[in-house]
């Protein structure tokens, strides 16, 4: 589900869970995946800025990102 807002709006963690991912894909940009319990993920995508990095425990609500515009977006 893409979620539109202003560029540089906090972006939070839907859910406990270890970051797997903080960096740079191609079509998303710069993104974050977090791993919660039973094994899903949640996806962050199109960020203009990146709090946290790889392995690192997050809290439900925990400030995670700031959105932006990058890799392919409209």
């Amino acid at each position: 589900m893409d979620i539109g807002t202003e560029i540089g709006t906090p972006v939070k963690a839907a859910a406990d869970g270890r970051v797997i991912f903080s960096g740079w894909k191609d079509a998303y940009g710069k993104i974050i995946v977090i791993q919660h319990k039973n094994d899903y993920i949640t996806v962050y995508a199109h960020n203009s800025e990146l709090l946290v990095d790889e392995n690192e425990v997050v809290k439900k609500g925990q400030k995670i990102a700031l959105s932006g515009m990058t890799g392919a977006t409209t």
